[in-house]
């Protein structure tokens, strides 16, 4: 008792000890349990369900929004003083409305001067292609009456040769006829001769039976033989005169023949040499046609190509004061004004004039999208001055080349505005979804919540419930994807069924908040 009595401050300092360490224990352990479950909490994957959605497979991008059809009007009347200005930038026109008018004073008056100049020369140079035609004329009519005149004499002699073809034969039969007739005389005449200075034969006796029985009542002698019978003899000298004369006629027959011969000869000769000359006459009376063509050819391409200069400076200055006269070549809106009045036209653009029916956007994708992007898929396009409308599109090009820039490697990509809208206006930034694939209520879950094995197939993590640790337990369902957005991607196939909780790995930051763990707030601490 005096021991608690002479200790009891002592006591009591050691029971308030015993009391602030048995407190700090229990908080101690209990901010550890609360600890423990937020760390766990921390560390579980995220618990999602698989849902029926509809999901699109998109490359995104942006552009600017352009007309479809842009021009910028020009004109050839470089120099000239602009007088007029009819439109204001912002301005609709229509295809063919006056834009501008340039002075066109200095051209129309060069035109007087090029047309005074073309007439001068057409008259010049149709003189020089009359002279030329003239003398053509003149040489073709020369050419034509030398080649019938020596037409006319080869003719003649042509039929003088068959003439004297004619008789060659004639005189040839009559000098053989003439030759026949003296051989016959003088066969006639030598045998004639022959006979002459033959002896006669001897009288042929009579016969018994040759002689009348009785006495001969016809005074006759009957006595003996009977004298010889004898043949005339031949006129000689008429045979004589008639081998003669045949001779003469064979010689004349001959002298005729070989006169009519050589005529033959001769007139051949000359129709061999007549028709030289005729063809050498021809040859240059050809030749000299020719050059006189020839002549003409050139007049006529000296005129025309003479007149063409000319005619094409002529053309040149009627495009020039045309174009004085600047007008819009399709309907739209002037979108810039390149001159003002009373400035000298230095050639640039006078005005740019843009069609705003419809639109266009000119986007760069990355090269490791374009693969996937063709023509003809659909576009969702959204702008700030469109406010929430998505705006259907389509992908009307796709550049075969790359463009190398400070951003990388990128292509070209047109996309056409299908979409009708006032708000729509030039250079506004587009946003584009440009749709690769898309599936209409389908089965989904999170991108992050499908993994692969070591074997490269697909699953997900089914939850069948959870642990003493509120950690979920699951089991592996093999599944085949298709469509993959942004954060969804569609299943395809598997034993997995709309309303099944799947896990989704949860980012980990490495970092807790031990303020929280111990019940600590920063105006406790501050206050401390």
């Amino acid at each position: 008792m005096n021991f608690f009595k002479k200790h009891k401050k002592g006591l009591i300092i050691l029971t308030v000890i015993v009391l602030v360490i048995g407190g700090i224990v229990v908080w101690f352990k209990s901010a550890m349990k609360k600890g423990m479950e937020m760390i766990n909490a921390a560390m579980a994957n995220e618990i999602v369900t698989a849902e029926k959605r509809d999901i699109v497979s998109v490359v995104s991008a942006t552009g600017k929004i352009t007309s479809i059809d842009s021009r910028s009007i020009t004109s050839t009347a470089t120099g000239a003083k602009v007088l007029e200005v009819k439109v204001l930038e912002g301005d609709e026109v229509k295809e063919g409305d006056v834009i501008a008018i340039l002075d066109a004073s200095s051209y129309e008056e060069n035109l007087a001067n090029l047309e005074d100049s073309l007439n001068n020369s057409k008259k010049s140079n149709n003189l020089s292609i009359s002279s030329a035609k003239r003398q053509l004329d003149e040489t073709v009519a020369s050419t034509n009456a030398s080649n019938d005149k020596y037409n006319t004499q080869v003719a003649d002699l042509e039929k003088k040769l068959e003439d004297y073809k004619n008789l060659k034969e004639q005189s040839l039969n009559l000098y053989k006829q003439a030759v026949a007739d003296r051989a016959a005389a003088q066969a006639a005449y030598e045998q004639a001769l022959k006979a002459l200075t033959t002896p006669a034969a001897p009288a042929t006796p009579t016969t018994p039976d040759n002689s009348t029985s009785g006495n001969d009542t016809s005074g006759n002698d009957t006595s003996g033989n009977a004298p010889a019978q004898t043949q005339p003899a031949p006129d000689v000298t008429a045979l004589l005169q008639t081998y003669n004369a045949a001779q003469a006629n064979e010689a004349t027959r001959l002298s005729n023949y070989n006169t009519i011969v050589a005529q033959y000869e001769a007139t051949e000769t000359s129709l061999n040499n007549m028709k030289d000359t005729r063809d050498e006459m021809k040859r240059n009376s050809d030749a000299s046609v020719a050059a006189r063509q020839d002549a003409l050819s050139s007049a006529k391409i000296q005129s025309n190509s003479a007149t063409t200069s000319v005619e094409s400076q002529i053309d040149a200055v009627k495009d020039q004061i045309e174009s004085c006269t600047v007008t819009a070549p399709i309907d739209g809106v002037v979108t810039s004004l390149g001159v003002t009045e009373g400035s000298q036209y230095a050639g640039t653009a006078i005005a740019v004039i843009e069609d705003v029916s419809s639109y266009e956007i000119t986007a760069e994708i990355d090269e490791y999208d374009i693969g996937a992007v063709k023509k003809g898929q659909k576009v969702v396009i959204k702008t700030n001055g469109t406010g929430d409308a998505e705006l259907e599109g389509i992908v009307k090009s796709v550049a075969p080349r790359a463009s190398i820039g400070a951003g990388g490697v990128t292509y070209k990509v047109v996309i056409s505005v299908l979409t009708k809208n006032d708000l729509l206006k030039l250079d506004m930034t587009a946003k584009l979804s440009i749709v690769l694939e898309e599936a209409k209520n389908t089965l989904t879950v999170p991108y992050d919540a499908v993994e692969t094995d070591d074997d490269g197939k697909e699953y997900v993590n089914v939850v069948d419930g959870k642990d003493a640790s509120n950690l979920p337990i699951t089991h592996k369902v093999y599944v085949t994807t298709g469509v993959t957005s942004a954060y969804y991607v569609e299943i395809l196939s598997g034993d997995l069924k709309e309303g099944d909780e799947v896990t989704v790995e949860r980012e980990n930051t490495g970092t807790f908040d031990f303020n929280t763990i111990f019940g600590v707030n920063g105006n406790e601490t501050d206050g401390m």
